[in-house]
């Protein structure tokens, strides 16, 4: 199990650091912030919003794992 939620949390902190980073590189390769609302973003801005959130889950789930939960 501890392996499991260091896995789990390892990863999710990965996808998370991998999320901004890229949206970072999107928003400075257009030069445009996408702007606040989600039905207006451009699809690849709405993939790396799914990836960080996946990230968070992940990290979320990892932390469950390790308390026992």
């Amino acid at each position: 199990m501890i392996l499991m939620s260091f896995i789990l949390i390892l990863s999710g902190l990965s996808l998370i650091t991998a999320g901004i980073l890229l949206l970072t590189l999107c928003i400075a390769g257009t030069g445009k912030w996408p702007g606040c609302h989600p039905a207006r973003w451009p699809t690849r801005v709405k993939k790396l919003a799914l990836l960080t959130g996946g990230g968070a889950l992940l990290t979320l789930f990892g932390i469950l794992v390790a308390y026992g939960i």
